[in-house]
């Protein structure tokens, strides 16, 4: 079904929490789930988390040298097996009907590489530490750029040049990289925006749908949130809206 990749970097903090969450996800026993383990100072505690899921979930470990989120997912995607591929970061949460609802969007829209619907926003931390199942039936605040604008449907250039629709839960499919490469960690964490953007002035299709299919956690200390960060980002989104709307 999918290959979801997720970057582990000192994730001693979300990732029992993360795995967790993933057992509820229907089919996921049909994918697998490649972590991407930075040898840092938590490599070992990370690994012992990891191993008391072994029997529970399709897990792929692949160790390397700390590298950014970026270079993490491209390592990911080289080792997957799957012709559909997905980011799942530690402090978000993928909901059970998750893999039923994209894969039914990947067969539904056979012409189009990449998809993504929409989430709940999540502003306590604590809210990530219940079950994703009673999170989805209870948890009212939705969060979605898409959401945001009335997006819903095919996303097109001006959409993708006004904002990143593609928000933190997208599926894409693996023969992208093939044609427009893999993600670029020149744009610091707009790296995923500058990707889709690329796909999608390359003529390729995107579609969100309204369904809700995971949470989003806004964690002030997260690489694109974070205070301090913030500036920088919106700098790259502007350097990649400026380099792709000079082609449109």
């Amino acid at each position: 079904m999918i290959s979801f990749i997720t970057s582990v970097y000192e994730g001693e903090r979300y990732l029992e929490r993360f795995l967790l969450s993933m057992v509820n996800v229907e089919g996921v026993k049909e994918s697998e789930i490649i972590l991407v383990v930075n040898e840092t100072k938590t490599y070992k505690q990370d690994i012992q988390i990891i191993n008391k899921f072994t029997d529970k979930l399709p897990l792929r470990v692949v160790s390397c040298a700390p590298e950014s989120v970026y270079s993490s997912w491209n390592r990911g995607i080289k080792e997957a097996k799957n012709s559909l591929v997905a980011n799942a970061n530690l402090d978000d949460i993928i909901y059970p009907n998750y893999i039923k609802t994209m894969t039914s969007l990947t067969k539904k829209y056979k012409k189009t590489s990449l998809f993504c619907g929409w989430d709940h926003l999540i502003s306590n931390e604590e809210v990530l530490y219940r079950d994703s199942k009673e999170i989805k039936n209870t948890h009212k605040t939705t969060y979605n750029r898409s959401f945001l604008f009335g997006k819903a449907g095919f996303i097109n250039l001006l959409d993708s040049l006004q904002r990143c629709y593609l928000g933190c839960h997208p599926v894409w499919r693996k023969e992208l990289h093939d044609k427009h490469g893999y993600f670029s960690s020149e744009y610091g964490a707009s790296g995923d925006y500058e990707f889709w953007t690329r796909c999608i002035a390359n003529r390729e299709r995107a579609y969100c749908s309204s369904e809700i299919i995971g949470g989003y956690f806004h964690n002030p200390n997260g690489l694109s949130t974070k205070k301090e960060h913030r500036m920088l980002s919106m700098k790259y989104d502007q350097q990649i809206k400026k380099a792709y709307g000079d082609l449109g």
